[in-house]
């Protein structure tokens, strides 16, 4: 790989992890009640509404919570 294509997908490694904790935070794991909303607030303004629901039960799931809706059966 080039050093063009290695720092891509750092920035890209690193834009996913910033999302997660700001996704587990979102969802009130280990955070007060007034950083779960902040959280929430740059989680929606990073990836808009729709991408930000869907992160937060990826994050909720990966705690071992069950899925909702179709996601319990296909998911």
């Amino acid at each position: 790989m080039s050093a063009a294509q290695l720092a891509e997908l750092r920035a890209r490694t690193q834009n996913a992890n910033e999302l997660n904790e700001l996704a587990r935070a979102a969802n009130g794991h280990g955070v007060t009640a007034a950083e779960r909303r902040k959280a929430e607030a740059e989680l929606q303004a990073a990836v808009g509404t729709k991408e930000a629901k869907r992160l937060r039960e990826n994050a909720l799931r990966q705690a071992g919570a069950r899925g909702k809706g179709l996601g319990r059966w296909f998911g």
